[in-house]
């Protein structure tokens, strides 16, 4: 096993113009909040603890690191801007024992080029929201960037008040986004762009025999990612084309949160009020990125202007047609239908109206269906609601049972991060009470099983139901 890190810059090397070296802000009294040893040990790191708080501080570079902040641009609730990492450091590309490599990267480090009036600094409470959240979602079967560690700054961040400072060591496949896309898209250096295409492609495996093919699994890749948010009830809260990673991993955890009670327009996001984000929206706004993003590469296609105008209107409308596919299998997968019929995107929605309308909870009304608590149910008394039950039944006994009944167990976890318990873990951890929070932290990790969710599935009361989401960083 490594003692340390073992670090690459083909990123930075690659493409010099979208990156600016610097070094993190030292800080004045570092400790270890949580440390990821799972992880630690799948990247094959072996450190001791002193070791770890001085890297995950800042205080000292691993040997090899060559520390940059990345530019890119990003389309913000539709508005484009310039942007770059403000408060965000990378270190280098670990190659892990698999050879694999992973972006190695410091949030809340201190200001950068790209800071604009900023502070370069993260709180405590957010960088323990992420660290969770990530953990959950990876355990949900679901692609997403990790965390490795959080270690507290000993220095208070002002944010209306101050809150104790912490610094997030963030793993992911890269953090190549649309928006990096759309920095040297405006730059119109084709040869620049197509050189970052092939790029993205050979790191992130995809077949790079030619751009139309890249692109078609790129959106391919980028649609599951957003079927497996609406799968689970997960709602991103800020879908800004910065934040869209190409890789397919979940990027950013700011005001982020999980469905309760089934309303496909709820928006948790305090800054998301006209709801852009919601729930419901996010198979839309992933298609409207997509759309930006193919807009960026669209001049790397081949033929006339018209050709390429053809195609990429095409592109859009496959995208589109794709999205509306893939919703109504994720969804069949959910209550179990093997195969996907005529009009099962209506039977599908109608479930989704039903839930709405009766108020149900989305994790448990599937986890019900899952594991047989029909007794859930007995409460509802409406003909259409009866009407559907009959027909899943009916399909449920028309099929291969034991096929249905595992797509459901694989799609349908038990127990999610409820946003009352996050929440609640994460004020006792800032009242220097970690125990709830690793409890927690047990429990996501083992989402789909029944006997390890204990009180943890139940749903909020209406005292403990959490109405906004912060980003807090």
């Amino acid at each position: 096993m490594n003692s340390s890190f073992t670090f690459d810059h083909s990123y930075a090397t690659r493409f010099p113009s979208m990156v600016r070296p610097v070094l993190p802000t030292p800080v004045a009294s570092p400790s270890m909040a949580i440390l990821n040893e799972p992880l630690a040990k799948e990247l094959g790191i072996q450190a001791t603890e002193s070791e770890w708080v001085a890297w995950g501080s800042g205080n000292q570079l691993p040997a090899g690191a060559h520390a940059v902040a990345m530019a890119y641009s990003g389309h913000q609730y539709g508005h484009y801007t310039q942007l770059g990492d403000g408060r965000a450091i990378v270190l280098g590309e670990h190659v892990m024992p698999d050879k694999g490599r992973v972006d190695i990267q410091l949030k809340g480090a201190g200001i950068t080029p790209y800071s604009r009036r900023g502070d370069g600094r993260a709180t405590l409470g957010p960088m323990l929201r992420e660290y969770i959240i990530s953990e959950a979602m990876h355990a949900l079967n679901i692609p997403t960037t990790r965390s490795l560690m959080v270690v507290q700054t000993g220095e208070g961040v002002w944010r209306d008040d101050w809150l104790p400072g912490a610094i997030l060591t963030r793993v992911a496949a890269s953090h190549i986004r649309i928006g990096t896309f759309e920095q040297l898209a405006k730059g119109g250096d084709l040869d620049l762009l197509q050189d970052l295409l092939g790029y993205t492609a050979t790191r992130h495996g995809f077949n790079a025999d030619s751009n139309d093919v890249i692109i078609q699994e790129m959106v391919n890749r980028q649609l599951d990612t957003v079927m497996n948010w609406m799968r689970v009830g997960f709602i991103h809260g800020v879908m800004n084309t910065d934040n869209m990673a190409l890789s397919g991993e979940t990027l950013d955890y700011g005001p982020c949160a999980w469905v309760d009670e089934m309303r496909p327009m709820v928006v948790y996001s305090y800054i998301d009020r006209w709801g852009r984000y919601s729930y419901q929206n996010q198979p839309s706004i992933a298609l409207w990125n997509l759309g930006v993003w193919m807009d960026a590469v669209s001049g790397l296609l081949k033929g006339s202007e018209g050709v390429k105008a053809e195609k990429l209107n095409q592109f859009k409308i496959d995208a589109r047609d794709a999205c509306e596919r893939k919703w109504t299998r994720m969804m069949a997968n959910k209550v179990g239908w093997v195969d996907v019929e005529s009009n099962d995107d209506v039977r599908l929605k109608q479930l989704i109206g039903l839930m709405s309308r009766h108020h149900m909870d989305f994790t448990n009304t599937f986890a019900a269906l899952t594991i047989g608590e029909y007794g859930a149910f007995e409460s509802i008394i409406d003909m259409e609601w009866g009407e559907w039950m009959g027909y899943w039944q009916y399909r449920q006994a028309n099929q291969d049972t034991e096929l249905g009944r595992r797509l459901m167990r694989e799609n349908n976890p038990v127990c999610i991060p409820r946003n009352h318990w996050v929440e609640r873990g994460i004020k006792d951890a800032l009242e220097g009470d970690m125990s709830l929070y690793h409890r927690l932290l047990s429990v996501y990790r083992n989402p789909y099983s029944v006997t390890i969710a204990g009180c943890y599935r139940i749903p909020p009361t209406p005292d403990e139901v959490v109405v906004h989401t912060y980003c807090g960083t």
